[in-house]
């Protein structure tokens, strides 16, 4: 028997063999991690959080929606009469994946620790690790969490600005200077090298960039060395070429004598 219930993440109206009571599942509407229950009053108004999710995409007066009417209306979001009207709608529910926290924190506290403290820092210790290699000191996952309570005291939503990376290692400087003491890794120098060699300024004669005067000038003495090896070799086939020629014109007149 089919049974429904609303996602516990977004109120999502979600269709499931009562078999599966309790299964934990990735819900098709918003992919996040919800359980599956049968519900014993299936008409019970809407949750908070399908309340929240209408109210933000425009619609009113949904406080008396049942559970069901709420997440009809939620997984009709994503019907559009012309992909003009689905590009939008596609604009405004990634706008309500981060702005649920802004306005609703306290409702949305718990996917907030699961972003913040379980998907976040695989991504910063990735950022970190982008920017720094060879530091004395390893970067763990303890560290990491201790960096993002630190932020977490001064402003509850910096994880989700544009420039979080930056202000995470801007704040692991400060809390552990040890895992931010190593060297930019080759990849960050080579493309550094690349802006600098193509640039419309001479870098070559800044005294105050050694490393970017000695790889120029280095690359500048390589480019030369291999046109004048290509040159030579080029003057050795001719020259060879026309000996072959005089070679055998030498024996077609001796075999016509």
């Amino acid at each position: 028997m089919f049974v429904k219930c609303p996602c516990e993440k977004c109120g999502g109206h979600l269709e499931f063999d009562q078999t599966n009571n309790g299964r934990l599942i990735q819900c098709p509407h918003c992919g996040q991690s919800t359980t599956l229950v049968v519900l014993t009053f299936y008409s019970r108004t809407a949750s908070p959080k399908q309340v929240a999710c209408l109210k933000f995409h425009g619609f009113t007066n949904v406080g008396n929606l049942s559970v069901s009417e709420a997440g009809a209306l939620i997984d009709n979001l994503s019907n559009a009469d012309s992909l003009e009207d689905y590009e939008k709608m596609c604009l405004r529910h990634k706008q309500w994946l981060k702005q649920r926290f802004i306005l609703y924190p306290e409702l949305y506290e718990e996917e907030r620790e699961t972003e913040v403290f379980q998907y976040l820092p695989p991504h910063l210790h990735q950022y970190v690790r982008s920017r720094v290699v060879g530091a004395s000191e390893r970067l763990t996952n303890n560290k990491i969490h201790e960096v993002i309570t630190s932020i977490d005291t001064r402003d509850r939503n910096w994880w989700l600005r544009n420039d979080r990376d930056e202000v995470f290692f801007d704040e692991l400087k400060i809390l552990f200077p040890g895992c931010c003491d190593g060297n930019a890794p080759i990849s960050v120098v080579k493309s550094n090298l690349r802006r600098s060699n193509t640039g419309k300024t001479e870098t070559t004669n800044d005294a105050d960039d050694p490393v970017v005067f000695h790889n120029s000038e280095s690359s500048g003495r390589s480019r030369r060395r291999k046109i004048s090896v290509s040159t030579g070799d080029g003057c050795l086939v001719v020259i060879v070429l026309i000996l072959l020629l005089t070679l055998l014109s030498r024996v077609v007149f001796a075999a016509f004598r």
